[in-house]
């Protein structure tokens, strides 16, 4: 006697898109007038044991993912996000919630190894690479999606406003002439570390503020409860004999691009985690071109994120 189709689906255990493990009881097989007739009726009725199996628009599967990580289009760092992601997406979700062991299973999925700091992926993904284009194209217009972490190893991808900060059409341009040494320049690797060094040579920030600073730290890494991993690139305290010394937080952005108001109030934050008592100015340093830097001072307005003032400093090196 042939194997009944209907009881062998029903007692195998599968591993679906976005759900970790079914079983489904087997049942007796309905009475049919041949044992070699399959119910079309009963197989239809497993789609109701699997609800949330049901094609997602936008959703991209594993094996798009894993070529994609392949040819190298994705980072490994980006695929495990996206798979992380679109295990769980649904159309009209405003947020995806995940753990440190779905990265692990991501990983194993797509055939790659495991980071060995899972921090980093997700700082990356927050701040240094951003979000893949696969998981950006999934949010409405005027909208887009945000890593956030919830608590020791919880984090979610969540929908928020897709505003920018950038400087204004009528920023004041301060021309400088560039007092950094041309041996100190081609020590600096990178775009951040060339961006940092003209700002401390040059003393943009205690042009733009109008004070004198010290420097407390360079760069700083820190874990914030509800926030997760953050780093930031200074912290300086007002030199000049005030009442209130002020804590001045800066970031580098190298990128021309417009960034989010999450990111420019990573500075606040961590100045007022470590500095509680004290004020405290967030600057934003971006890096327009290879000559113009603009330096951003923000602050909350009725909880909304303002730019204070905004000044493009243009560095004239000495042998322009």
């Amino acid at each position: 006697m042939k194997t009944n189709p209907i009881q062998k689906i029903n007692t195998e255990t599968r591993r679906y898109e976005g759900v970790e493990h079914l079983m489904v009881q087997p049942h007796a097989p309905a009475a049919r007038a041949s044992e070699e007739q399959a119910s079309f009726f009963e197989i239809a009725e497993l789609k109701d044991a699997f609800p949330k199996v049901a094609l997602v628009p936008n959703a991209i599967d594993t094996t798009t993912i894993r070529q994609k990580l392949e040819t190298g289009e994705l980072s490994r760092y980006a695929a495990i996000a996206s798979h992380v992601f679109f295990s769980s997406y649904r159309d009209g979700d405003k947020e995806v919630r995940f753990t440190r062991k779905d990265l692990e299973i991501a990983a194993a999925d797509l055939w790659t190894d495991l980071p060995a700091n899972l921090g980093d992926l997700i700082y990356s993904q927050r701040r240094r690479e951003g979000l893949s284009d696969l998981i950006r194209s999934t949010a409405p217009d005027r909208f887009d999606w945000q890593l956030e972490t919830t608590g020791r190893g919880r984090y979610r991808f969540v929908l928020v406003s897709d505003a920018r900060i950038t400087f204004t059409d009528d920023c004041r341009i301060v021309t400088v002439p560039d007092q950094t040494s041309p041996a100190l320049r081609a020590c600096c690797l990178s775009e951040s570390a060339r961006l940092e060094l003209a700002i401390r040579e040059n003393n943009l920030l205690e042009r733009f503020l109008a004070m004198p600073l010290a420097r407390i730290q360079g760069k700083t890494r820190t874990f914030l409860e509800g926030i997760g991993q953050t780093e930031i690139d200074g912290i300086l305290m007002s030199a000049e004999d005030l009442t209130e010394p002020i804590i001045v937080t800066l970031q580098v952005v190298s990128s021309p691009e417009p960034f989010r108001p999450a990111q420019a109030m990573l500075g606040a934050q961590v100045a007022a985690a470590k500095y509680p008592n004290m004020c405290h100015q967030p600057v934003i340093a971006q890096a327009l071109n290879e000559h113009d830097i603009v330096l951003f001072e923000v602050g909350l307005d009725q909880r909304e994120l303002k730019v204070i003032q905004n000044v493009v400093y243009r560095i004239v090196h000495n042998d322009d």
